[in-house]
């Protein structure tokens, strides 16, 4: 969305040729919510765009049952464009969310690849410390263990991606 919501609501009265106070009486608010939501001072929730919808879809069917075909036009316009502006906001929300998502997924999955440095780092220097304790015949013995089990596919790891690292 190029506009943010406050000028798009402000774009929408305009459109309409009403006043704050006119607009605000079709929606269900007052003047002053309206100006604050054109000035930016305060942000519909997308329950009050769907609450204004409500409001403006009820004054187009008392406009339309009084006969006055052009304040019921005039509130179809303002529907059609909150509406718009409704799914424009989900929209919005919904890629806000999936990034939010990715970026909690990323950080989740740096936790973990730092969680199994961390070990590996551990079993490292567990292991070399046991080393220093062992005389040169033990230490014969742990290399050529150590070479039997890399040896064995069971006890291999498993291949880097081409694409890590």
């Amino acid at each position: 969305m190029d506009q943010s919501i406050h000028e798009r609501l402000k774009m929408i009265r305009h459109a309409a040729g009403l006043s704050q106070t006119e607009f605000a009486d079709i929606c269900g608010l007052t003047q002053q919510r309206i100006t604050q939501y054109e000035t930016g001072k305060r942000t519909p929730k997308m329950t009050t765009i769907d609450s204004m919808i409500k409001a403006v879809d009820q004054r187009q069917k008392k406009e339309t049952q009084a006969g006055d075909a052009e304040k019921a036009d005039i509130c179809f316009k303002i529907g059609a464009n909150l509406l718009q502006l409704s799914i424009e906001l989900f929209h919005e929300s919904m890629l806000q969310r999936e990034a939010d998502l990715q970026r909690q997924e990323g950080a989740e999955l740096e936790d973990i690849k730092k969680a199994l440095e961390n070990r590996e780092r551990k079993d490292t220097d567990k292991l070399i410390a046991i080393l220093k304790t062992l005389n040169n015949d033990g230490r014969y013995l742990v290399v050529n263990y150590a070479e039997d089990l890399a040896g064995n596919p069971k006890y291999q790891a498993a291949a880097p991606d081409p694409g890590e690292e």
